[in-house]
């Protein structure tokens, strides 16, 4: 009786050594398919767009020289140099071809970013479509600034339709669209409704309203027109391409997982 009462015990602590054995497995695969290094001091997060999932993307606003500084001391080696004045520290030992996966890796060209271009865009159009509120000189000047505006943006706390946060700098130029469309106000009743209004009021021998409705029409159409190419407006998006140097960031890290 008392052999066959530890028996039970026995298949216990068996079994606990197998559950403690199981975790303890799971816990170093999630440990290896961590990053490779840590997340620069002070840097924030930054979109990934549509880089792997095997990456994290962090950014800075510190000089190039001292992010690379930082994970030449983590990483106990120099760093391999790449085009345009990027560096890549190699974490992993695979023989196979090295990607950004499988370290991390720094640059500052980033690029301009696509709302700034659709900015730049929206004052081109102005150049052509106005007359002298902005000409050829000042819209040089101001890609001469913002141009070469080669920076990426933290994630923003607000969220779009799929639940993914929304980027500082589109966020930035949709809250500068909401204030050029209040800026702008309603838009006028169309030709064919003023028209059919026109027309009715005729019919029925209203002719002084009927002469208001395309009076009223005509200077809508006109104030809509007019504060669409205002100087008001050329502020307006200068003003969006100052805040968004403000908030940019200069260097990017990426820094790859373990898979």
């Amino acid at each position: 009786m008392r052999n066959g009462a530890r028996c039970p015990q026995r298949h216990r602590v068996v079994v606990l050594s197998f559950l403690l054995l199981g975790a303890v497995a799971a816990i170093a695969a999630t440990q290896q398919r961590g990053p490779w290094a840590p997340a620069y001091p002070g840097s924030v997060a930054g979109d990934p767009g549509g880089l792997s999932e095997y990456r994290s993307f962090y950014l800075t606003r510190d000089p190039h020289s001292a992010v690379v500084e930082f994970y030449q001391r983590h990483r106990g080696a120099s760093p391999t140099p790449g085009s345009a004045g990027s560096s890549f520290f190699q974490y992993s030992s695979s023989t196979f071809e090295v990607n950004a996966d499988d370290g991390v890796f720094i640059y500052s060209n980033a690029g301009r970013s696509e709302a700034a271009n659709a900015v730049l865009r929206k004052l081109e159009r102005l150049l052509y479509d106005t007359h002298g509120v902005i000409d050829r000189a000042e819209y040089n000047r101001i890609v001469s600034r913002f141009g070469d505006m080669a920076a990426r943006y933290p994630l923003s706390d607000q969220r779009d339709a799929a639940g993914s946060p929304v980027p500082l700098d589109r966020l930035l130029l949709q809250r500068y669209e909401q204030r050029y469309d209040a800026f702008i106000g309603e838009a006028p009743e169309t030709d064919d409704s003023a028209e059919a209004r026109f027309n009715a009021l005729i019919a029925q021998g209203r002719f002084q309203e009927a002469a208001e409705v395309m009076r009223g029409h005509s200077g809508d159409v006109i104030g809509v027109h007019q504060r669409e190419k205002s100087r008001e407006v050329v502020d307006l998006w200068i003003s969006c391409l100052e805040e968004m140097e403000r908030h940019a960031y200069p260097v990017v890290i990426h820094i790859g997982h373990r898979r």
